[in-house]
């Protein structure tokens, strides 16, 4: 039985690096974004059903934690014969209670980053390819802050920045918090925080020629870009001639609690 960690967190955070990072230790098979937290929650469901409501209540509860617990523990058997898995989706974050329910000592890293860095790689973005932007009907989308403002409340984002904060308010001690500019300028010292969490000893990175590992279809662009560069460099805080001082001073005030984790 593999022993399976959790990452999940915000999206333009360099979840994408970390797993690759995670993935030059020969004994950590990372995954691109799984599916499987939604084939748990479906199988979860289940317990809703008419033939589980013939059973009473607490044993069908148990029924189903262990159902889905074994489903996650044996997910990636076929796909990797790596001892570890490190299975990442932003919905774990979002159900924290459900994830320590199921493995009340999970390991659970969470890839975080300033609010202005990500909300101004969406900019970017937009700007690269505005023909995937096009705003239709909706007006709101035409000027800059009111894109701001449709990243902060439409997509992943919004969910995203609630699931963390839950999580941080009460798992805090239980989760590891990455800041994605600290991944990036510092990556040793970083990664043997990530390492002496999960319990695994390597130190063999090589931070010059990142491989990429994970395979992904990028559905969800631009908020997923699943490409990485070959090597780690520091992020570059670029949101004042992005987004504007004033902007980026409100996306600040506002979402310092991030910065601080």
């Amino acid at each position: 039985m593999k022993t399976v960690h959790f990452v999940s967190g915000l999206p333009r955070s360099c979840s994408t690096l970390l797993m690759q990072l995670l993935a030059q230790n020969p004994r950590i098979h990372s995954t691109p974004t799984s599916a499987v937290y939604s084939l748990a929650e479906n199988a979860r469901k289940g317990i809703e059903c008419d033939t589980a409501k013939a059973n009473p209540p607490a044993i069908m509860a148990g029924i189903a934690s262990d159902f889905v617990r074994g489903g996650i523990l044996h997910a990636h058997d076929s796909a990797t014969d790596r001892p570890v898995v490190a299975e990442k989706s932003r919905a774990w974050c979002m159900s924290p209670d459900l994830l320590f329910h199921l493995f009340p000592k999970a390991k659970l890293i969470v890839p975080v980053r300033d609010i202005r860095g990500i909300v101004s790689s969406l900019e970017k973005k937009h700007r690269e390819c505005p023909v995937r932007f096009a705003p239709g009907e909706d007006a709101s989308w035409i000027t800059l802050n009111g894109r701001v403002q449709g990243w902060l409340n439409s997509g992943p984002l919004p969910a995203a920045l609630q699931g963390i904060h839950e999580t941080a308010a009460r798992f805090r001690n239980r989760a590891l918090f990455i800041h994605a500019e600290e991944l990036t300028a510092n990556p040793a010292e970083t990664m043997a925080k990530v390492w002496a969490y999960l319990g695994e000893d390597f130190t063999a990175h090589d931070f010059t020629n990142v491989a990429q590992y994970t395979q992904e279809i990028d559905i969800g662009w631009p908020y997923g870009d699943h490409s990485i560069r070959g090597a780690v460099a520091p992020l570059r805080p670029d949101w004042n001639d992005v987004l504007g001082r004033d902007v980026s001073e409100t996306l600040r005030q506002k979402f310092d609690w991030i910065n601080q984790l």
